[in-house]
């Protein structure tokens, strides 16, 4: 079953840009982590330092693979440092995809 995957990062003040390219730099890493479907990079109208990351994944399980693996610790270690707050990650399915299985 598709899971979608919010992420949710608040950028300190003066960060934005620099976090972005680091955001969308992992995002490129993930396309080509098995499981990986697609994915959105949306940055708050109201606040620019708000950026929220939907992605979708096959399933949970490919998502946490992801989640766990090297190459997104170490992306995520390196944009830590930029955050204001910690991130928040909620999963996401569509109930009607469940009744169908």
């Amino acid at each position: 079953m598709l899971v979608r995957v919010l992420i949710e990062r608040h950028i300190k003040e003066g960060h934005e840009a620099e976090a972005a390219d680091m955001i969308l730099e992992m995002r490129k890493q993930a396309t080509s982590f098995p499981g990986y479907v697609s994915g959105v990079t949306l940055t708050d109208t109201a606040d620019a330092r708000t950026i929220v990351i939907v992605s979708t994944w096959h399933s949970r399980e490919e998502w946490q693979k992801w989640d766990s693996s090297e190459e997104h610790r170490a992306a995520a270690k390196n944009i830590d440092p930029l955050l204001d707050a910690p991130i928040s990650v909620r999963t996401f399915v569509n109930p009607w995809d469940a009744l169908l299985e």
